[in-house]
């Protein structure tokens, strides 16, 4: 079971205030697991990050390596908790709105694939449990109403402004540039 608790305040229209918490967990599947160890070899042209840029001896540069993958009995399920609140604001007959939102998400004995030793005889890679892995910040968001059906939106991140016209068409061309 993952708890999770969300509470929302709105007195009236312009207003809204919520928060939620959780937590959550990700078992590692019986492949991760239990699947064998298994011997191979890498793409043909792969190259010694170490020592190929020190030696360019064809043993180390545009060669293939041997690689060992398989499961890791050891992994322990991926825990997480997850904190998110916000205020939204509607101002001047809902022509304005604002959004402020700050968020936390913590993950603990991650699962991520790790590098197995040269000095083990292989490279290749090896599930396991690592550390803390942490994603937080907060996100505002301007919502300017122009002409009726007609909006923009101004976010600011940590990494700057974006403004984005919700127009129809304009999202169109976007979708079809990219």
């Amino acid at each position: 079971t993952n708890p999770k608790a969300t509470i929302r305040w709105q007195p009236n229209n312009q207003f809204l205030g919520r928060a939620s918490y959780s937590t959550g967990f990700l078992a590692p599947s019986l492949q991760q697991l239990f699947l064998g160890q298994r011997e191979g070899v890498t793409a043909a042209g792969t190259d010694d990050p170490l020592r190929c840029p020190t030696t360019n001896d064809t043993r180390d540069c545009n060669t293939q390596f041997n690689v060992l993958n398989g499961g890791n009995p050891d992994l322990k399920p991926e825990v997480g908790t997850e904190f998110e609140a916000g205020l939204d604001l509607g101002l001047f007959g809902e022509r304005l709105g604002l959004e402020f939102n700050v968020y936390r998400k913590r993950t603990e004995d991650a699962i991520v694939p790790t590098s197995i030793a040269p000095s083990e005889g292989f490279t290749g890679t090896q599930l396991r449990n690592l550390g803390v892995v942490e994603n937080k910040g907060w996100e505002v968001l301007a919502n300017l109403k122009l002409e009726k059906g007609d909006s923009m939106f101004i976010t600011e991140t940590p990494d700057g402004y974006v403004v984005t016209p919700h127009d129809p068409a304009f999202e169109q061309q976007m979708t079809a540039a990219q």
